[in-house]
């Protein structure tokens, strides 16, 4: 604090005695200044052009959409019409089992419920720490080999983030597909004995493609190479391939 005042002593000095000697502002005064100046239209702009805005905007969206048909095709003993005295069940019909297998079809739908809760839950992790740590650029190569190289700039300990959230996710997405498929299976099973209409087909298959199209691209993300880093939400499987723009600042300053 001293060492400041005598700095802003010595500025006031050099003024008195030299008034021709303007006194330059520091390059943080600039910086501060040019952004109080800016009004909140072009503000606005700015955040919606930043990558990193733009991409989280875009996963957020998605998984709203996403947990509501993870919700559907887990539940399907639930959601899928079944015949009860020759009407649709309710929602408490359903929850309500005769006999051991319908209890065990029905505790392995919450249970694939569970499951995918938590596959999103890793999916949003590692899709965050890709935003924080790396970018989209199309201009350099995305081969293993090259993203690799680019990766050594990173600190070991961000390097050993990406990598081990990205394998964590690996083989959760591989679990999560077998324990749909046995859902799958086990559900079809009690539908079928409880059959109403060809609206329990329909329900049964539509909320089955649901679910396919859900894994089959998390297994196109999840499988690959170790450091090809393909985006679990964002449209056309958008390949992170460079350090971010602002970490790398970090670390050449």
């Amino acid at each position: 604090m001293i060492g400041n005042s005598v700095d802003k002593l010595s500025e006031i000095e050099l003024a008195i005695v030299e008034p021709d000697v303007p006194i330059v502002p520091s390059k943080n005064a600039v910086v501060l200044a040019k952004h109080s100046e800016m009004t909140l239209v072009e503000k606005i702009q700015a955040k919606f052009a930043d990558q990193d805005f733009n991409q989280r905007l875009g996963v957020s969206t998605s998984v709203a959409i996403e947990l509501y048909k993870v919700l559907s095709s887990s539940l399907l003993i639930l959601f899928v019409p079944q015949n009860c005295n020759g009407e649709a069940c309710t929602l408490s019909d359903n929850m309500v089992g005769t006999y051991g297998f319908y209890h065990f079809a029905l505790a392995f739908n919450f249970f694939t419920l569970a499951t995918f809760l938590v596959l999103y839950r890793i999916e949003v992790i590692r899709e965050n720490r890709l935003i924080k740590y790396l970018d989209v650029n199309s201009v350099l190569p995305n081969d293993n080999e090259q993203v690799e190289l680019r990766l050594q700039m990173l600190p070991t300990d961000k390097r050993d983030k990406i990598i081990s959230i990205d394998k964590y996710y690996q083989s959760l997405g591989y679990t999560s597909i077998i324990i749909f498929i046995l859902n799958l299976v086990f559900s079809s099973v009690i539908v079928n004995e409880y059959y109403l209409s060809n609206q329990t087909t329909t329900t049964m298959i539509t909320y089955a493609l649901v679910m396919v199209s859900k894994l089959s691209s998390v297994y196109a993300v999840a499988n690959t190479d170790k450091n090809v880093f393909y985006s679990a939400y964002l449209k056309a499987n958008v390949q992170y391939n460079d350090i971010d723009k602002d970490v790398l600042k970090t670390i050449e300053g």
